[in-house]
This record gives structure tokens, C-alpha cells and sequence, in this order.
């Protein structure tokens, strides 16, 4: 069992208020968000972006990679001053014109988290690692609303080698009017700090409410090699966004949020406690809670009588055609004498043949198999998937980019090819010490 896996047995306490919980283990990370949706049985759109307007704005985004001025191994993104207090807000239809400079002593792959069909920073199949003192530049369509990520990840470091270099995520949130009405709208980054970890890079936060506000969290788990669970007692806690898309609304069991590796998930509660209140926002690793964070009611007077009405959906229903679909099976990557999974540099030298070829516009589902003996992370590159349940009928009403998989297990997802190229599929342990392996499709 990986290291960043809880120990299963017993149950873990919360001291403030004397509830018992389950601890989180290995099927927590994959079956939670199933069990998180019962009763719910709407479904969302796997369709790709929509062609970009002719009247869509350029964004110019100017991003240094170096160490971090306090002298430790970390690094970090330095946005360009140019943009002022602007921060890293836009909206949907713009275009950043992204610019990253890497002043780092190595290698690195630049990632874009949430963002199909972009070719134009697909690491290793058609843009190759960023060499120090060079400078990579792309367009970033912002074709969807939601919070995005891009990461740096060192060149056969945490995410292949298993080298553990702490690297950057940087969150980016792409706003649509269309969206339902909020009083507070705050993304929460957790990262690796040593043995520690961190929340928007300080060891605690308080987050201070009016009683009556709307709140949207935008979580983000900045960890490469660790699944998290994150816990927002005693409030009404809606999800709904997953992995970059929306979903239908749908509640959160007992506030608890799981969340993979480089997954993102979005919430949205009110604030319905009295003045004064304090709530612990407390983060589960299978080590036993951490609170991390705090919900601190102001003595301010509420901001409206009532809090507002329910949440309305931002979906599209858009099944897929199952029947006719490329079905294909994928046994992830158990040593690294499997010919069919490539390192990151030997893909580099040559990626050889592909998992599987689909026409462009047809659904594929694949059967991914968890052979080895630890959990692994899989993530699919340029497509959004859906997650099937045992039946195959594709009824998980989320789309993700990102799932773990416990060991021995198999579970299916399936996809529509919407976007021509070549795309990666990661297979990465759990055990920060174990090497990750690449793959890759192709749609023709």
C-alpha cells in the first residue's frame, strides 16, 4: 500500500465535535464520488469546446519559472508585473497569449489541467520539454468556464521517476456571466510543504463569512504523488464542478470532498450559521484529520434576510453512443520492463505505436485494469471521460480527466474523440518512490 494511502481500519475522530467518520482509503478515492450522487441522475456534456468567435480577445499572460526567492528547492510561477491587480480572473471566449520563461536548472513539462483538444501544449508528443532559459509560448482558447491549472513538472522528476521536486500550480479561473450569483468566490490551492502540507502556501487560513452568504470553493489538490479528502462541516456543501466541467448540483456527503491528484472540484454552500461561529475545514491523507482551515463567522449583521435560492443547473444533457463504441482494454503500467508503457524519456525518443486508433466523432470506452500493487492515478490527455458504472450505461452525471484506481480493480470510462492528434494517457502510483509510466491514442 502506497504511502499516501490512509490506513483502513477504524475510524478517525473529530475532536471538536465527538463525530465519528470513516477514514479515507483506497476505494474512498474512487468509489466516494459515486456514492456522492445518489438520487441524482442527470448527466453532462463530453463535448469539445466550441469554435472560438471571431470578436474573441487576446489576453497576454507573461509567466517566469524559477526557485522561490526564500532560497528553498521550490518553485514557483511569477506572474509579469504588467498585469497589475488583474491576478489570474478571465473570462470565457478570451484567449491568453501564454508566455513561460523557465529560469530553472532543468528540464521541465508545462501541463495545462482541464483544457481539451489543445495540441499546441501537449508535453512530449508534439512540444518538448522546456529547456532552461528558453521561453514557451501558446494560445489558451478559454472555452469553458470553471477553474483551471497549469503545473510544471519536472523532466523525468515527480510525476515519471518518481523524484520528489516540489513543484509549481498555478490556478486560473475563467468566469461566465452566466453563472449563478455568489457573495464570495475564493479558490483554495492544497500543496506539499516537507511532511506538512499547505493551503494558498501558508500552513492555515481562515476564511471570514457574513451569516447568509453564497460561497463558491474552488479546490485544487496541488499534489502529485498524494489523494486528498477535504472537509467542510456542518454546512449544505453542492458540487458542482468536477475536473474543469459542471455537473448538475448534487450534495456532498457529510461535507467531504475527495479529490485525486491534480483534480479540481468547485462547491458551492450558505452560510447558515450564527454570528460568531467558528467551523474547521479539515483535510484527511489517511494519517489522521489536519485542520487546515477555518469558516469564521464575522459579528457583522447578516448580508440578507434569507440566503438565496437554490443552485440552478449549467448543463447540457448529452449522452454517448455506447453501442457503437471502440472498446479497448488497458492494463496499467506494472514495472518499468512493461514494453507497453514508455518512460517519459524513452517516449521522448521514440513513442512507438499507439494504445489504440479512433475516428475522429466516434465514443471510445476502455476498460482500465489495475494490476500491480498499489493504487495508481490514470489521466487521460485532450478529452474529458465519462466514468461507467458497472453496467456500462454511462449514467455518472460528472466528466473528469482524472480517476485512481485501487489496486485490482477495473473500472471503464468512456469518451468522445473530438480532437485529431495524439494524445497521452499517465499511469502514476500513488507511492511516491515508483516510477510513472506514459502511453499514447491516437484519433485520425
Amino acid at each position: 500500500m502506497g504511502r499516501a494511502l490512509p490506513n483502513r481500519r477504524g475510524w478517525t475522530s473529530h475532536a471538536k465535535s465527538g463525530r465519528q467518520s470513516p477514514a479515507m482509503t483506497a476505494s474512498d478515492v474512487i468509489l466516494s464520488r459515486r456514492t456522492l450522487l445518489a438520487g441524482v441522475a442527470a448527466t453532462v456534456a463530453t463535448g469539445g469546446p466550441p469554435a472560438l468567435a471571431a470578436n474573441d480577445v487576446a489576453i497576454p499572460l507573461a509567466l517566469t519559472l524559477k526557485t522561490s526567492p526564500a532560497g528553498s528547492e521550490r518553485a514557483v510561477f511569477l506572474v509579469d508585473a504588467a498585469r497589475g491587480d488583474a491576478g489570474l480572473r478571465f473570462r470565457r471566449g478570451e484567449v491568453l497569449r501564454l508566455a513561460v520563461t523557465s529560469a530553472l536548472e532543468q528540464p521541465v513539462l508545462i501541463n495545462a489541467r482541464g483544457f481539451d483538444g489543445l495540441s499546441a501544449l501537449e508535453p512530449l508528443l508534439v512540444q518538448p520539454p522546456l529547456q532552461p532559459g528558453a521561453t514557451f509560448r501558446g494560445d489558451l482558447p478559454l472555452t469553458n468556464a470553471g477553474i483551471f491549472a497549469l503545473d510544471a513538472q519536472a523532466f523525468d522528476g515527480p510525476a515519471f521517476d518518481g523524484a520528489h521536486t516540489p513543484m509549481p500550480v498555478l490556478p486560473i479561473v475563467v468566469d461566465d456571466p452566466a453563472e449563478p450569483q455568489v457573495d464570495r468566490d475564493q479558490t483554495l490551492l492544497l500543496s506539499e510543504k516537507g511532511a506538512t502540507y499547505e493551503i494558498n502556501g501558508q500552513p492555515h487560513l481562515d476564511l471570514p463569512l457574513r451569516a447568509a452568504e453564497r460561497v463558491r470553493l474552488r479546490l485544487i489538490n496541488g499534489c502529485p504523488r498524494k489523494a486528498l479528502a477535504l472537509q467542510v462541516p456542518d454546512h449544505a456543501v453542492q458540487v458542482i464542478a468536477m475536473d474543469s466541467r459542471p455537473t448538475e448540483p448534487f450534495p456532498a456527503r457529510e461535507g467531504r470532498l475527495v479529490l485525486a491528484p491534480g483534480a479540481r472540484i468547485e462547491v458551492m454552500f450558505d452560510a447558515t450559521a450564527a454570528p460568531g461561529t467558528i467551523s474547521p475545514i479539515q483535510l484527511f491523507d489517511g494519517t489522521g484529520p489536519k485542520e487546515i482551515a477555518r469558516l469564521v463567522y464575522t459579528a457583522d449583521a447578516p448580508v440578507r434576510p434569507q440566503p438565496l435560492a437554490a443552485i440552478k443547473p449549467m448543463t447540457v444533457v448529452t449522452p454517448l453512443d455506447l453501442r457503437n463504441a471502440l472498446r479497448s482494454e488497458l492494463v496499467l503500467a506494472g514495472s518499468a520492463a512493461d514494453a507497453k508503457w514508455q518512460t517519459a524519456s524513452s517516449l521522448l525518443a521514440g513513442r512507438g505505436e499507439p494504445a489504440f486508433r479512433i475516428k475522429r466523432g466516434r465514443t471510445a470506452v476502455l476498460a482500465l485494469k489495475n494490476t500491480t500493487k498499489a493504487p495508481q492515478v490514470f489521466r487521460l490527455h485532450g478529452h474529458h471521460v465519462r466514468w461507467l458504472d458497472r453496467l456500462d450505461d454511462g449514467w455518472k452525471p460528472f466528466v473528469l480527466d482524472t480517476l485512481v484506481l485501487d489496486t485490482g480493480q477495473t473500472e471503464r470510462i468512456a469518451f468522445a474523440a473530438e480532437h485529431a492528434g495524439a494524445w497521452l494517457m499517465e499511469a502514476v502510483p500513488l507511492e511516491a518512490s515508483a516510477p510513472g509510466r506514459l502511453r499514447w491514442f491516437a484519433v485520425d
